[in-house]
């Protein structure tokens, strides 16, 4: 049978992403509307780098900056949070300066990762965490996912250290990656 689908995407206040199928079979000139399942993403670090390059992939997302979300505050996490269904929350929020205080990339890189995390399970979202490839050594190249972590510098093991935190909730995945913020962005993600 001939047919055609339509597919719109539609947003609506809160980041909310609807899509709307709409087959048609040509042979007998139904048409039948379905709505699929509505689909709550949030971004965290929604004004820094990776996130402005993610929004080109979601468009529809939440992406809320420090002001709305710090995610070094379990009490602006639970302000932010609440009362929300979020069905995924892509955690790009992180302190990245390779020379920053150890102090500072422990409290956004390893508690804020902590704090997310528990929001995730509370609200049964999936997580996925940005993570680094300077979680390997370095010393080789062309890394399997299991090869063996060994990171180096405070940066990468605080970026490590998330990591090892977001994988103790089971629906979580750890996305070890690098970016080069001097690249054109919609070329580089």
């Amino acid at each position: 049978p001939v047919s055609r689908t339509d597919i719109s995407l539609q947003q609506h206040d809160g980041g909310v992403a609807v899509l709307f199928v709409r087959a048609i079979d040509f042979h007998s000139n139904a048409a039948a509307l379905q709505v699929s399942r509505t689909t709550h993403i949030t971004i965290t670090g929604g004004e820094g780098q990776l996130a402005s390059a993610l929004s080109l992939y979601f468009p529809l997302a939440d992406y809320p900056g420090k002001q709305e979300l710090d995610v070094t505050s379990p009490e602006a996490c639970e302000r932010y949070f609440s009362g929300r269904s979020v069905a995924l929350i892509i955690h790009t929020a992180a302190e990245i300066a390779y020379n920053a205080a150890p102090d500072l990339l422990q409290t956004v890189n390893v508690e804020g990762t902590r704090h997310v995390t528990a929001w995730a399970e509370h609200l049964g979202a999936r997580l996925v965490y940005l993570s680094t490839d300077y979680c390997y050594p370095g010393t080789t190249g062309h890394y399997a996912e299991d090869a063996p972590c060994a990171p180096v510098g405070a940066y990468a093991r605080s970026k490590y250290a998330g990591e090892c935190i977001a994988l103790e909730y089971p629906n979580a995945l750890a996305i070890r990656t690098s970016f080069y913020s001097r690249l054109h962005w919609q070329a580089a993600a």
